[in-house]
C-alpha cells in the first residue's frame, strides 16, 4: 500500500512537472509571436513618423488659409491649391496595412493561451490577448477618424480652391475635421493606456512561467 501510495505521489509530480514543461512551451511560443508583434508595430511606428511630418505640412497649409482675407481669392485659392493629399492618404493606407498584420499575431496569443494548463497562466494569457485586442480596437478607431478627417479637408480644401467662401459650408467642414482630429487623440490616448497596461501585464505573466 504504502508503494502504492509513492508511486501515485511519483506519478502526480511527473504529471506536474509535464504541465510545467508544456505552459513553458506556451508561454514561449507567446513571447516568440509578440516579438514578431513587437517588430510589425516598429514599421508601423516609422510610417507615422513620416504620417506626420506630411500632417504638419498641410496644417501649415490649413492655418495660412484661415488667415487669409477671403476678398483675397486668388491668394486663397494658390494656397489651398498646394495641398496634395494623395501623399497623406497613401502614408495613412501603408500605416493601415502594417497594422493589419498584428490581427493575426492577436488570434495566435489567444488560441496558445487556451492550452495552458495552469489556470493562473491562463487568465495571465488571456489578458494579454485582451488587452492587445484592445489597442487593436484602439487603432482601428485611429484609422476610421483618419480617414474622415482627410475627407472632411478634402471638402474644405476643394471649396476654397474653386473660390466658394460661404461661411456656413466651410464652418461646418471645419467642424467636422476638429471633430475628427479629438477622435483620433481619444483613440491615441486610449491605445497608450491600454499599452501600458499590456506592458504591465505581460511581466508579470512571463515571470509567472519562468520564461525570461
Amino acid at each position: 500500500m504504502k508503494r502504492f501510495a509513492v508511486w501515485l505521489l511519483a506519478a502526480s509530480v511527473l504529471m506536474l512537472l509535464a504541465g510545467c514543461q508544456t505552459d513553458r512551451k506556451q508561454a514561449a511560443a507567446i513571447q516568440e509571436t509578440l516579438e514578431q508583434t513587437a517588430n510589425i508595430e516598429k514599421t508601423f511606428r516609422d510610417g507615422q513618423q513620416a504620417l506626420a511630418k506630411e500632417r504638419e505640412r498641410v496644417r501649415v497649409i490649413y492655418d495660412g488659409v484661415l488667415q487669409l482675407d477671403h476678398a483675397d481669392a486668388d491668394a486663397v485659392r494658390k494656397l489651398a491649391g498646394s495641398r496634395e493629399v494623395g501623399t497623406e492618404r497613401g502614408l495613412l493606407e501603408e500605416n493601415e496595412a502594417a497594422y493589419r498584420e498584428v490581427r493575426q499575431q492577436v488570434k495566435d496569443v489567444r488560441e496558445t493561451a487556451k492550452l495552458i494548463k495552469d489556470d493562473g497562466q491562463r487568465k495571465q494569457a488571456d489578458k494579454l490577448a485582451a488587452l492587445l485586442e484592445s489597442r487593436e480596437k484602439e487603432m482601428a478607431a485611429f484609422f476610421a477618424a483618419y480617414h474622415k478627417q482627410l475627407d472632411a479637408e478634402d471638402d474644405f480644401f476643394a471649396k476654397l480652391e474653386q473660390g466658394q467662401f460661404d461661411l456656413k459650408q466651410l464652418d461646418a467642414d471645419m467642424s467636422a475635421i476638429h471633430e475628427e482630429t479629438g477622435k483620433i487623440a481619444a483613440a491615441i490616448d486610449r491605445f497608450n493606456t491600454y499599452t501600458n497596461q499590456f506592458n504591465a501585464a505581460e511581466e508579470q505573466y512571463f515571470n509567472s512561467a519562468g520564461v525570461s
